[in-house]
């Protein structure tokens, strides 16, 4: 803050200190200046503060500062000795706007904040910043319009002074309001002549440096629809599009984040089923995709000029080629065309409604074509191309397997029961192929801004992959099961440089592509698992039926090329293998304790568990309740024998109960007398 010596501190004009709103009492917030003091300050030399920020200055109008300056005491000074200067851009040497305003000095005095007109004095008219933001983009466009004229000796490296009263506008390189990423304040002594008027001294004080708040208040507009229509069951057709003007943003967007482009956005697209126009019996299924879409932006503000509208760059453009040349530049441009056929087939299969191997619906067909195109500010032209075919089969079936001996009467014993069991499958039951070959086509144009004189060399991205699966699982027997399953990856190489059917060496380059590929391509990957499992039938043995092994084997082979290098250079290629061997076994004691006698009683009474054998209670007496009632029978008297329907019962009821609820008492009478 200002000392006060030998001026007292004042408030600008129209500038009221604001109350504390946290504060219950009426307590005033500190209100503060910068101040710049230069001493002994020589001729053409300058000092400045300065501040970094990012900030975007083009919806605003104007730019107000208030300035104050004295000198100071012992230093003799006149008005228009010293100018103040503010300076903004993308750096402070090179890329930047500057506005150069003589100070006018303040007497000596004391001047009161209360009085409107010592405020003035202090802070005199003819030092405030009030600078419309168009003076700087309008410096630009004639700065630009005279580098065109021929002979011109303008440039970007040299300051280029416009006058404006008593004040200077400036502009060096190609700054940009859009993206302000440095300001400057200082004080300049320019040299007026070829005499050396000594050093010179002064205080600057700098208030209230602020954007006008009359911003850019032009809005924008928005609009979408979508349209659906139904072909019957041949399929549907959608229309979309949508539309945005420059300046429309939702109702919680701030000023800065509103659009900034003219945005226009069409889509066609339509599913459709060809395979309705095929008689229903063949059951062919055509699914069809068609797409189609464009996105087309037309900047508010030139991106080669980002702070200058592009009706400014378009007025000032020499000739109609010329500003369709810039209409061209500076829009973004995004194309997109598909077309996908997905999984083509006829789905019908034999008339026994049994797989066979050569059911038509075991066979499928996929193709996919899909175009973007892209052109922008920074892209010349962008070409980005995806072509995919896919022909798979498979075949899920469920083989009969055939048991010679299952009905044999000579083999009819638990001895020759691994003879009597032999079985075996003559077909697999899956296997399938698939190839699938994709190939990817980029060409990028990149657009050199700095120097369009300088063309930069194309770039070419391609992948043409040949892919081939194959997957097979075979069941010989119940116990032998055999999968496997291999891939194969092969590199189909392309001439370098573009492939375009205009170019002279087109056929040339076709035919070398056409050759690898008959060739099958270049081998990149192999890899394949085999996996076998076999239930060893030891069980089907007398003495071993409590007993299970199991035996496992898996292998892994992968093969990978090695990278393309000169012929004088060989690296060679990648091979890894694995082979695992498992042997799993597995002993029912329980089928074992059951082959000894009292074992097999004591595991009968004590072997069930206490949840079944609740279980089991509750649904015994569930199926009781469901029964008739059974004749009752009627305890005998004392001394007599029991009748043979009695004394059946009983036993029936005891054998029940021993060989089911061992662990409960059962709840029958008994019969003592019997």
């Amino acid at each position: 803050m200002p000392t006060g010596k030998p001026i007292n501190y004042v408030l600008p004009p129209g500038i009221e200190r604001v109350i504390d709103p946290a504060n219950p009492q009426l307590l005033q917030l500190n209100e503060q200046s910068l101040v710049l003091r230069a001493v002994d300050l020589e001729e053409t030399t300058a000092r400045a503060a300065y501040k970094n920020l990012n900030m975007d200055f083009r919806n605003y109008k104007r730019l107000q500062m208030e300035v104050h300056a004295e000198a100071l005491a012992g230093n003799p000074l006149k008005d228009d000795d010293l100018s103040l200067f503010i300076r903004l851009g993308s750096d402070y040497n090179y890329n930047y706007y500057e506005y150069e305003i003589p100070l006018s000095l303040t007497k000596p005095g004391v001047y009161s904040s209360d009085h409107e007109s010592d405020r003035l004095l202090v802070w005199p008219e003819a030092n405030q910043l009030n600078l419309s933001l168009e003076a700087f983009t309008d410096l630009k466009l004639k700065r630009n319009d005279e580098m065109r004229q021929a002979n011109s000796t303008v440039s970007l490296t040299q300051e280029y002074p416009m006058p404006d009263g008593n004040r200077t506008i400036k502009i060096k390189g190609n700054p940009n309001l859009g993206n302000v990423e440095v300001m400057m304040v200082g004080i300049r002594y320019n040299k007026k002549d070829q005499n050396n008027y000594g050093p010179r001294s002064v205080e600057v004080w700098l208030n209230e440096l602020r954007l006008f708040l009359t911003f850019e208040e032009g809005g924008g507009w928005a609009a979408q629809g979508r349209v659906t229509a139904r072909l019957a069951d041949l399929g549907s057709v959608i229309f979309a599009g949508r539309t945005r003007t420059a300046g429309f943003g939702s109702i919680d967007k701030k000023v800065n984040e509103r659009a900034m482009d003219d945005l226009t956005e069409v889509d066609v697209s339509a599913n459709l089923e060809l395979g309705k126009f095929f008689p229903e019996k063949a059951q062919v299924r055509i699914p069809l995709y068609v797409g189609y879409s464009q996105s087309k932006s037309n900047p508010k503000y030139n991106p080669l000029d980002p702070d200058i509208k592009m009706k400014d760059a378009l007025n000032m453009a020499g000739s109609k080629a010329e500003r369709d040349s810039i209409k061209q530049i500076a829009q973004d441009l995004v194309t997109r065309k598909s077309i996908n056929f997905t999984n083509v087939k006829v789905d019908r299969s034999s008339k026994s409604g049994k797989p066979k191997i050569y059911d038509p619906t075991n066979f499928s067909v996929t193709y996919s074509y899909n175009e973007m195109t892209k052109r922008s500010i920074n892209i010349a032209e962008s070409l980005d191309k995806n072509y995919r075919g896919l022909f798979s089969y498979n075949f899920n079936g469920r083989p009969e397997v055939y048991e010679p001996f299952k009905n044999s009467k000579v083999l009819n014993n638990n001895i020759l029961r691994l003879i009597r069991d032999f079985n075996i499958s003559p077909l697999p039951s899956q296997f399938s192929f698939r190839t699938d070959i994709w190939r990817h086509y980029n060409e990028v144009q990149l657009r050199n801004i700095s120097n369009p004189n300088m063309i930069i060399p194309r770039t070419y991205n391609k992948d043409f992959i040949w892919n081939r699966y194959v997957d097979l699982r075979y069941n010989l027997t119940r116990s032998l099961e055999m999968d496997f399953s291999s891939e194969n990856t092969a590199r189909i190489d392309e001439p370098e440089g573009r492939i375009n059917r205009h170019d002279d060496d087109y056929a040339i380059k076709k035919d070398s592509i056409l050759e690898n590929l008959f060739n099958l391509g270049r081998p990149t990957l192999y890899h394949h698992m085999f996996s076998v499992n076999y239930m060893v039938p030891i069980n089907k043995m007398p003495l071993l039926d409590w007993t299970m092994l199991t035996a496992r084997y898996q292998g892994m082979y992968d093969w990978q090329a090695g990278p393309v290098t000169n012929k004088s250079v060989v690296l060679g290629n990648v091979i890894e293998n694995s082979r695992q061997v498992q042997l799993t076994g597995m002993l029912n004691m329980v089928t074992l304790y059951n082959k000894i006698g009292f074992l097999k009683d004591i595991n009968q009474k004590y072997g069930t568990s206490s949840r079944q054998m609740q279980r089991m209670q509750r649904s015994q007496q569930t199926q009781q309740g469901q029964q008739t009632p059974q004749r009752q029978t009627t305890a005998p008297e004392k001394g007599k024998d029991c009748s043979e329907d009695q004394r059946s019962t009983i036993h029936h009821r005891e054998c029940q109960v021993k060989g089911q609820y061992t662990q409960v008492y059962f709840s029958q009478v008994e019969y003592p007398e019997c």
